[in-house]
């Protein structure tokens, strides 16, 4: 990345531009061009996906063929991601030799040892003593209730119990308390119907009823979510990773619209409310982007 940066700065020095004139030029924000001519691929964290497009669009904006760049642009993010997959390794071996030491340096002597389990035996053994000793009361105290107050029962006269008065006439009555449920009540069951391979329509649902609408990531992508044509930052626009979920909980209206756009489509799961979503197979395995739409059915 930083040969690439060195070429596209040199290009536009050799040309005359400033970072200002072709911030207008590309419609590039100052900072994105300034940090890719830097090659500072670690400023597009949350954009990486989208690297690569920025970079093509500032050679085309310099008159530079992609074929003349030192390196391959559409490399980029594997670059980016093996780079932080070997950062990530070293800081785990580094953890894990840190938790070596400190294990040997705390690895307790051999007579340290048989005297703890001495100790642990010699525990075991008076706890074993205590519930053996509440065993034989437990089963005195259930044995002296069961069949010696029974004897003092008899012994003592006729059953004073009173009758049991109040019992309804008819045992099979309603009972008042119990909430009488409208046969007519119906659960309703949303359908979700495609209408392309990247447009789902739900239908048969309530006035204003909360639908939850939810993707599971078991790919490393970049999401934004749009709610009529509007980008939301609930949830946020950034690059989730496998086991992340998002969620979004909407109102349904005839004619609303929820649109995910997806860095990259392929193992990722989208469901309304609990019931999982099957994409078209022309997208389901897709390593790249797509915008899948799910529209709420007029009447």
């Amino acid at each position: 990345m930083e040969k690439i940066g060195k070429h596209l700065k040199q290009q536009r020095l050799d040309l005359g531009f400033t970072l200002e004139a072709m911030s207008q030029k590309t419609k590039i924000s100052l900072p994105q061009l300034r940090e890719i001519e830097n090659g500072n691929l670690d400023f597009f964290a949350n954009d990486i996906t989208y690297l690569p497009f920025m970079v093509k669009a500032y050679a085309r904006a310099l008159y530079v063929d992609l074929k003349d760049l030192p390196s391959d642009v559409d490399q980029l993010v594997d670059v980016y991601y093996h780079t932080q997959e070997l950062k990530l390794s070293e800081k785990f071996d580094q953890i894990h030799e840190s938790i070596d030491s400190k294990t040997r340096s705390k690895r307790p002597h051999h007579h340290q040892v048989r005297s703890e389990i001495k100790k642990q035996k010699f525990e075991f053994s008076q706890l074993t003593l205590i519930l053996i000793v509440l065993f034989i009361i437990i089963s005195t105290i259930i044995l002296t209730i069961s069949f010696v107050l029974p004897l003092f029962k008899k012994e003592g006269g006729t059953n004073t119990t009173p009758p049991i008065t109040g019992l309804p006439d008819k045992p099979d009555d309603e009972d008042p308390t119990q909430p009488n449920i409208p046969d007519d009540v119906i659960e309703q069951h949303l359908e979700i119907t495609q209408v392309s391979p990247t447009e789902y329509a739900i239908s048969n649902y309530g006035a204003e009823q909360e639908i939850t609408l939810s993707m599971e990531f078991n790919a490393r992508t970049w999401i934004r979510v749009y709610i009529n044509d509007v980008a939301t930052d609930n949830p946020v626009s950034k690059i989730y990773k496998p086991d992340e979920k998002i969620e979004v909980i909407i109102k349904a209206k005839p004619n609303d619209k929820v649109m995910f756009h997806v860095g990259v489509v392929r193992s990722n799961v989208f469901r309304v409310d609990t019931e999982v979503v099957t994409l078209d197979e022309s997208i389901a395995n897709l390593n790249s982007g797509a915008k899948i739409n799910f529209v709420f059915a007029g009447d």
